[in-house]
């Protein structure tokens, strides 16, 4: 009987000793993470010890970040005067690969933002020194509206544009018309005279009714097939009202190379708004960047602050 007793009495000891050892180690768990409020990540084997539990969050967002010109789509832009930084934005950031200037200084100007010289169109305004501007200036090639301002004859232009065949093989010589008269005939008369001379239509609107350019642009590019590569929009006589059809309407009639016009009466404040119709119609691709917001609560008790709710939390980091 007293073995018995003994062995009770051992097996007791044991069973005590177990228990309080497990009580122990529940206890010490908790009493660590009240400690130090340590958060557990997805991975609840992993833990940040350094950030508190109360009164910071992290807050993800996509903004917008640059345009890129996407395969078989131009866009081109004519700045006029306003400042060299956004002729190198109009590149960097709103998808434009392509630019009109004027002269040799606007030149180094689109250099220098990064436009390449097969990308700059050098605008020819008198008959009487193209050849020294094409000697000078390797570019492409433009001329307003020379019909309609009576500034150059069919021979003459015929004459420049076999001079930059010869002098600047690959370049082209794009001519701007608002036109839908007779003077059809006189620009048809050069693209079929050239190999290397093409139509843009630049109509707009006559000052007073508000309509756009689509059955101008369509009329255009039945009458000149081909030779109608890419057509002009007014960054303020357009404007943002006009922008989603009309890009849409390119896509419908073969237009595959767009130009902005803000020059000396646009508007360079309606660049991203372009850009962003251009995106919608398949015209450039975007890119987004990612940013995180670390938000910390400005109350004394950080806990106070609800993750939910915008009350109490400041930007601490990005």
């Amino acid at each position: 009987m007293k073995f018995i007793n003994l062995i009770l009495f051992i097996m007791l000891v044991l069973i005590y000793s177990c228990t309080d050892q497990i009580i122990n180690t529940v206890v010490e768990k908790e009493e660590f993470i009240q400690t130090n409020k340590v958060v557990l990540t997805s991975d609840s084997s992993i833990i940040n010890s350094d950030k508190p539990l109360c009164g910071t969050k992290d807050v993800t967002v996509w903004l917008f970040d640059h345009y890129e010109p996407k395969a078989g789509k131009l866009l081109g832009i004519w700045p006029g005067s306003v400042s060299q930084s956004l002729w190198s934005e109009c590149r960097t950031i709103w998808g434009f690969s392509q630019v009109i200037v004027g002269n040799s200084s606007s030149y180094s100007t689109a250099i220098n933002a990064g436009y390449s010289s097969s990308n700059i169109f050098l605008q020819i305004s008198n008959y009487s020194n193209y050849q020294s501007l094409i000697n000078s200036i390797d570019a492409q090639y433009y001329i307003d509206e020379p019909f309609e301002r009576g500034t150059f004859t069919t021979n003459q232009l015929v004459e420049i544009s076999n001079y930059i065949l010869s002098h600047r093989p690959g370049k082209k010589l794009y001519l701007g018309s608002y036109s839908t008269s007779w003077i059809l005939t006189l620009y048809l008369s050069v693209i079929n005279s050239t190999s290397n001379s093409y139509i843009m239509c630049d109509f707009y609107d006559d000052g007073f009714l508000d309509f756009d350019q689509r059955n101008e642009w369509s009329e255009f590019k039945d009458f000149y097939g081909s030779g109608n590569l890419s057509n002009w929009i007014h960054s303020e006589r357009d404007g943002i009202s006009e922008f989603d059809q009309l890009i849409g309407h390119a896509n419908n009639i073969g237009i595959n190379s767009l130009w902005l016009f803000i020059g000396s009466d646009g508007n360079a404040g309606n660049v991203d708004e372009f850009s962003y119709y251009a995106w919608k119609s398949g015209w450039l691709r975007r890119f987004d960047r990612k940013y995180v917001y670390e938000y910390r609560c400005s109350y004394p008790d950080p806990c106070d602050c609800d993750p939910t709710l915008s009350d109490g939390w400041y930007v601490y980091e990005i």
